[in-house]
């Protein structure tokens, strides 16, 4: 499992491919042929149909070279594998196992990685391959946990492959078994030598074709194309390839325009451009052309939506839905517009309503889940991001994991927070921020063991962790290890002076131990920080109190009144940017433009958005200043436009 062991094995396999000249390339080619068709289903522009038929051609054309690659391998090895001398002939089985794991052939890779074995059975590192394959690849904690613990017994010793046959054995509730395991884990870290200069590593192993980033959005594919990414997900390569084509010849998005085909392509391209005006040009003609065709009115619809006339956009998206009742895309670029809009209640309804035309549209799922998070209906919001996570999204699972564990730690439902949390560490095992995470709600349980074990993977992974340090000092103290408490509490204010927690883990573990005068003087310090961050944190919250009051006084038409409390709100925070764009706000609605601008000038020197200049566009044109309106205004469609061409190109 160590960060060694992985690259053994990966110089096997590039081992075994100098031997027929080859290299890794074809599987780079299909997972970025797999991105590129990804990306093209969003059909954000109209004129992706070419790039979803290329790209899928790019992906057969590179899996039959993935292949073919291997097959090359299998004949180079086949006659010598044979009469090889043991060690060479185990070496062989390894590289030719890796890559077939590599290609999800898991049954051939667990063949030879069983061949490796019974060359030499004292090597740990074959059976945890074997352990991750029935784990990534297979979804099988029971064949895992039988890999681990034979992997544990040949080496005793080793943390890592404690600590991951602890995680299988507590899924699985052998919680005996897996506390053992979890205190071999950590016996084994606390005889790691320190280091003078730790650096953040990546010791956890991952086998499977799509890996997670952490902090990345989840893609949901087109419920159209649900059952092709399925089969990929699966490791059924060229059957997905089929379900794709198959899907491709029923979509509107890649299907043989007519003689509307000119101008949807000039609108598209305009689109990409950000010439919001050509592209609404082009796209009257295309609609002229084929009035009931419902694809140009979609792209109707997103002209307007980029240029935020969103009641324009919803007219456009509401006509191509009525012409294509199951226009997935049509439906949420209309509720992406009502939710621009404030219309949460709309939104909410049209993605109800597409969810009864197409059930598996898991971005309708997370859509309304995300709308129910904003109402603060958070039953409803867990229950809806809870049935878009069973969709297992191609990337970002990890992430619907994050947000649906912070809606249940939020709510102190702290069962369903592990619920979460625990799953989101097998996608993204080398974020020391979600071993954190996990161990927090293990803390609030009571479950100390575990608590600890994950804090001190998040400091394995991450040695500059302040907060996971101050967190296994916690612990510590909790367990009345006063002298562990301390150590792990020093080490954290080494990394960060003003850890107010570890400051006082320190303190009262000090106390405890006898040294009365060391642990008074951290009280104090503790007792300072402590003062400060809560003086910080009711600002904070007084302002933040001020601004939500303003915005409903603002919605119920009583400018006045917030402008009074946003004139508070800035002089607790008068370098915000953000307090002089809303006072600015609130001003220019209360029919005070010339003070607005004032405002709205300020806050344009540091934030440079679209927004602030709209506003003050606006201030000036209530003042009569055409020109500097015009200014303003121009300024806006050029944020726009550049923000257009950027996303455009990068699709």
């Amino acid at each position: 499992m160590s960060h060694r062991t992985a690259s053994t094995l990966l110089t096997l396999i590039v081992s075994a491919a100098t031997l027929t000249g080859q290299s890794a390339e074809p599987k780079a080619a299909f997972v970025q042929a797999v991105g590129q068709f990804s990306l093209a289903l969003d059909g954000a522009y109209g004129d992706e149909g070419a790039r979803v038929r290329s790209s899928l051609d790019a992906m057969s054309r590179a899996l039959g070279d993935w292949d073919a690659m291997l097959r090359k391998y299998e004949a180079a090895m086949a006659a010598d594998i044979r009469t090889a001398e043991p060690g060479l002939a185990l070496k062989m089985h390894l590289a030719l196992g890796g890559l077939y794991l590599d290609r999800v052939r898991t049954a051939d890779g667990l063949r030879e990685l069983a061949a490796a074995q019974k060359l030499d059975q004292t090597r740990p590192d074959v059976t945890v391959f074997e352990a991750l394959t029935h784990s990534q690849l297979e979804g099988n904690d029971t064949a895992a946990i039988a890999a681990l613990r034979r992997a544990s017994t040949l080496n005793p010793n080793d943390a890592m492959t404690a600590y991951v046959l602890a995680r299988h054995l507590s899924r699985t509730g052998a919680l005996d078994l897996a506390g053992r395991a979890y205190e071999r884990f950590l016996a084994g870290e606390a005889r790691r030598p320190v280091q003078d200069q730790p650096q953040p590593t990546m010791p956890f192993i991952d086998l499977r074709l799509f890996q997670e980033t952490s902090g990345i959005e989840p893609f949901f594919p087109p419920a159209l194309y649900v059952d092709g990414f399925a089969e990929l997900q699966r490791g059924n390569l060229p059957q997905a390839i089929e379900l794709f084509r198959q899907s491709v010849m029923r979509d509107s998005l890649a299907a043989e325009s007519g003689v509307e085909a000119g101008a949807l392509g000039q609108a598209a391209a305009a689109l990409r451009d950000g010439s919001l005006d050509r592209a609404a040009e082009h796209v009257a003609v295309a609609i002229e052309l084929a009035p009931v065709r419902a694809e140009p009115h979609r792209i109707k619809g997103l002209i307007y939506l980029a240029g935020r006339q969103l009641d324009a956009a919803a007219g456009a998206l509401t006509v191509a839905i009525k012409l294509n009742p199951r226009d997935e895309r049509a439906r949420l670029a209309l509720a992406d517009a009502q939710i621009i809009s404030g219309d949460l209640p709309a939104a909410r309804e049209s993605l109800q309503e597409l969810l009864k035309v197409l059930p598996s549209s898991g971005r309708a799922r997370y859509k309304l889940g995300l709308i129910y998070q904003r109402q603060g209906l958070y039953a409803d919001a867990m229950r809806e991001l809870t049935a878009a996570a069973a969709m297992k999204p191609l990337l970002g699972l990890n992430s619907l994991y994050q947000s649906i564990g912070a809606l249940a730690r939020s709510q102190q439902q702290y069962p369903d927070a592990v619920a979460a949390f625990s799953p989101r560490i097998d996608l993204v095992p080398n974020d020391a921020g979600a071993h954190h995470e996990l161990g927090e709600i293990y803390f609030r349980q009571g479950r100390q063991l575990e608590a600890l074990a994950e804090f001190t993977a998040a400091v394995m992974l991450n040695p500059t962790r302040a907060d996971s340090y101050a967190a296994i000092g916690q612990v510590h103290l909790r367990s009345g290890n006063h002298a562990e408490a301390v150590a792990a509490a020093q080490r954290a204010v080494a990394l960060d002076a003003s850890h107010k927690e570890a400051r006082y883990v320190l303190a009262t573990s000090l106390v405890r131990m006898g040294n009365v005068d060391e642990g008074k003087r951290e009280l104090e310090t503790y007792q300072r920080l402590q003062a400060e961050a809560t003086a910080a944190r009711s600002r904070q919250l007084e302002i933040e109190g001020l601004r939500r009051d303003a915005s409903v006084s603002i919605v119920n038409g009583e400018f006045s009144k917030a402008v009074a409390l946003l004139r508070q709100a800035l002089e607790r925070d008068p370098p915000s940017a953000q307090s002089h764009l809303d006072l600015g706000l609130a001003l220019l609605k209360a029919g005070q433009p010339a003070e607005a601008v004032e405002h709205l000038t300020t806050a344009t020197a540091t934030d440079n958005s679209e927004d602030a200049h709209e506003y003050l566009a606006e201030a000036y044109a209530a003042l009569g200043r055409g020109g500097d309106a015009d200014r303003e205004r121009a300024i806006v469609a050029r944020i726009r436009q550049d923000a257009l061409r950027r996303a455009g190109a990068a699709r």
